[in-house]
């Protein structure tokens, strides 16, 4: 019920349904997508599930026709993007050449180490103890600041989960790939995306999977998601034994849309200003 969100948000879920031609629930989805990923593990629930910490992620999934707007509610996640960016911005220009540096001086020192075979001079620290270092700079390397993912195989989630905050949301406009995968319909089901890893890291559960390519791989964190639909990819999924009979589904809030309007011009182009600056502030105060 929109009566349950704040004025602000309101307003801009009923001038997007209005200007788009999008239905009201699939604006407030998004709303409550891009706060979960906002959220991330910084406000937690206690005893809200009996004996439980509940987190604040949240897997939304928003069906709706071919031509029917729905790509405009991914507007919701800008202020995300916007923050992402800015942090990339300040991790390539701030920590990345001093992260590079120090790989360079480890790499030195590992060199200087083994020039030393045989001399009795004793070196001033053990290889083990450089080869440590050097392993934690070039994980260091590989974390990005990332707050939205994409569509990715599991590996690269797993990697960039446990890179960044243990928290990761994933956005997808068009999720018929990524569901597809996730039901072990790829060519290559080893590289791809696994139920296992979604219903795991939900709830903070540990992860491990034996590939034979890549060896183990292991992930405990947080995981979010807002996948956009069409109608037949929903029926795929709600096909799926495998997805229904293991809980997918109780993880899931739904909006199926039926709206097959298609957008017309309209008086009104864009929801307040105003009213969007503040949505952004609120957002980037969360992700803060």
């Amino acid at each position: 019920p929109i009566d349950a969100f704040p004025p602000l948000i309101q307003r801009l879920a009923e001038k997007q349904s209005r200007i788009h031609k999008i239905e009201v629930p699939q604006s407030c989805l998004s709303v409550l997508g891009a706060v979960s990923n906002s959220i991330g593990t910084s406000i937690i629930a206690d005893n809200f599930a009996p004996g439980r910490l509940t987190y604040g992620n949240i897997f939304s999934l928003i069906t709706s026709p071919p031509g029917s707007g729905k790509t405009t509610l991914l507007r919701f996640f800008d202020p995300i993007r916007e923050t992402e960016q800015e942090l990339q911005e300040k991790y390539k220009k701030e920590v990345y050449p001093k992260l590079k540096d120090q790989q360079r001086k480890l790499e030195k020192e590992l060199k200087e180490l083994d020039s030393r075979k045989g001399k009795n001079k004793a070196p001033k620290r053990q290889a083990f103890e450089i080869y440590r270092d050097l392993a934690e700079v070039q994980e260091a390397l590989q974390a990005t600041p990332t707050l939205i993912a994409g569509k990715s195989t599991t590996p690269c989630l797993v990697r960039t989960i446990m890179s960044f905050d243990k928290y990761l949301f994933q956005v997808l406009d068009e999720s018929s790939a990524q569901i597809f995968q996730v039901l072990g319909l790829g060519v290559k089901n080893e590289e791809c995306p696994d139920l296992d890893f979604f219903l795991s890291q939900y709830s903070n559960s540990p992860y491990s999977n034996d590939t034979v390519t890549r060896g183990r791989i292991t992930a405990q964190g947080w995981l979010g998601l807002t996948w956009l639909m069409q109608p037949l990819v929903k029926q795929k999924l709600q096909s799926s034994k495998e997805a229904s009979g293991r809980g997918f589904f109780a993880r899931c809030l739904f909006v199926d849309a039926r709206n097959t309007e298609i957008p017309i011009s309209d008086d009104l182009s864009e929801p307040s200003k105003q009213d969007w600056a503040a949505y952004a502030l609120g957002l980037k105060g969360l992700l803060s």
